[in-house]
This record gives C-alpha cells, structure tokens and sequence, in this order.
C-alpha cells in the first residue's frame, strides 16, 4: 500500500498555522535573561542571572491543551528529553520543521503523516519549564528562524479537524 504523503513545504513560503488556540506568548525569539542555581565551594548554592537565546517561542497554555501540527509533514522524533521533556519534530519537507515540547501526553510516533491542525500532543510542563507551556521552534535547513513572522493569525483549525482531535483525545490517552 502506498504511504500517505504530504505536499512538501516551500521555505520561502512559509505559511503556519497557530501550534495552539492560545496566542499569550510568554518568551519571545532572541536574547533572554535566565536564571540558574549553582553550587559554590561550601555547598551553598548561589542564584546567577546569564544571557540566554531563545531559539523558538513560548506559547502559554492550560496542561492539556490540544497541540496542533503547523502544517502538513511526518514525525521523525517524538520522545522524551531533558531539557525539552516530551517533545515531537515534525519535517515538512524541503528543509522544514518544527518542534513542539514541554507536552503532558504525545499522541503520534516516529514515522506518522501528521495534517495541519491535527492534534499530535498536549500541553504540559515536561523538562525544563516553569509551568505549562509550549515550546515552538521552526528549522528551515536545520537552522532555527523566529516563527511569529509566518504565523497565520487568521486561521483556525477547522470543523471537520476539531472533530477529529476530540476523538483523538480520548484515544490518545491510552498510548
């Protein structure tokens, strides 16, 4: 039988669909201060600020919230990560991916067609978060790009779509 396919992303044409319903962004693309414990000479530990990047873009939502393939393309990671915690890398094609993380549950696997607005996780606080969030990076020929520009604050998933990812839901949570 023949593989579904998917219609491969044109890099200078990117068009994405919102990974969540939610648009708070709560960590922007770029430079960021961060804060990390250290342990100094006699145990103690000592709170230091350092300048980190951010290579994606935090989405604030509810744990649980549908996460949505950005647009069409097959699974080629999903698992667990120390820092990103469950995660899922979907490749569009020509040099395009992204990757979801932080999720509380992973609905699709390595090797899944995945169409855009279907629900493949949810949003939890896996790995390294302070709270529930999604964690969104977009790759164009592995080099992570600011994904806010070719967002699409028009669209919603659709009727059909929605109707589908309920199901999925209460599927999903068996695996």
């Amino acid at each position: 039988a023949l593989l579904p396919t998917f219609a491969p992303a044109d890099p200078d044409k990117l068009d994405l669909l919102w990974p969540v319903e939610t648009r708070t962004i709560s960590s922007a693309w770029g430079p960021r201060m961060r804060t990390r414990t250290v342990r100094v000479k006699n145990q103690r530990k000592k709170r230091v600020r350092y300048k980190g990047r951010h290579r994606g873009i935090d989405l604030n939502a509810p744990a649980g919230t549908a996460v949505f393939a950005a647009m069409d393309g097959q699974v080629v990671m999903a698992g667990k990560h120390k820092q990103y915690g469950k995660f899922v890398v979907v490749d569009h094609g020509n040099g395009v991916a992204t990757l979801y993380a932080h999720h509380q549950l992973n609905l699709v696997q390595e090797g899944d067609i995945v169409r855009r607005g279907q629900k493949i996780a949810e949003v939890g606080r896996t790995g390294n978060a302070t709270g529930p969030h999604l964690h969104f990076e977009l790759k164009v020929d592995g080099v992570q790009r600011n994904p806010l520009p070719v967002l699409n604050d028009e669209e919603e998933v659709s009727a059909e779509l929605a109707a589908q990812n309920a199901l999925l839901g209460a599927a999903g949570a068996k695996r």
